[in-house]
């Protein structure tokens, strides 16, 4: 095993002798668990010999094992409204080859499609969709994609109603006329019929 990994390498014969003049094959067989991770295993093989000048050689092995698998979804998204843009944030995602998020939207589920990606070392952990309109209900998901680009299912989607603040002031002016030493008061009412 190699850092929790299940690595096998086998050497066939693992014994022997060669006799002058002569040559014999050996095989080295290799395996790795179907879930490991992927990633560049070396491994040295050494073979012995009773020649006083060279009783050592070093054969070094390389195994390479592509990543395969997709990082875990994103989880946790929430989408706010802001004055000019939809907030999005979730939680990070623990996976040290993860590259980027890609943000998916649309007016309806079915019409969800990829817009936009966020990078970084890590990637960042939000995005602000500045592209929207008043009163339109919107749908987000993500999903993380690692270094060699296999990406996520997308995380749960949520929906959010584009509306800025709708300010009104009732009354909408104020004059008051006073006398020498008089004081009044007067009360507005301010309504947000927005978000």
């Amino acid at each position: 095993t190699r850092d929790g990994r299940y690595i096998t390498i086998v050497t066939d014969p693992d014994s022997g002798m060669v006799a002058p003049g002569e040559s014999t094959d050996i095989s080295i067989s290799m395996s790795v668990s179907s879930d490991d991770p992927g990633g560049i295993y070396n491994y040295n093989s050494s073979i012995s010999s009773n020649d006083p000048a060279n009783n050592f050689i070093i054969l070094p092995v390389t195994l390479e094992v592509p990543d395969l698998f997709p990082p875990n979804l994103p989880e946790s998204l929430i989408a706010t409204t802001n004055i000019g843009f939809i907030s999005l944030a979730w939680d990070a995602i623990p996976d040290p080859g993860l590259q980027k998020y890609n943000i998916y939207r649309g007016t309806s589920i079915p019409t969800i499609t990829l817009i936009d990606s966020v990078v970084g070392n890590p990637p960042v952990l939000n995005y602000q969709d500045y592209d929207v309109i008043q009163e339109q209900l919107y749908y987000y998901q993500v999903s993380a994609v690692d270094q060699t680009g296999n990406e996520s299912t997308l995380s749960e989607p949520v929906s959010v109603l584009f509306v800025l603040p709708i300010i009104s002031v009732d009354p909408d002016s104020i004059y008051q006329y006073l006398l020498p030493g008089e004081s009044a008061i007067q009360t507005l009412t301010i309504a947000n019929q927005g978000n």
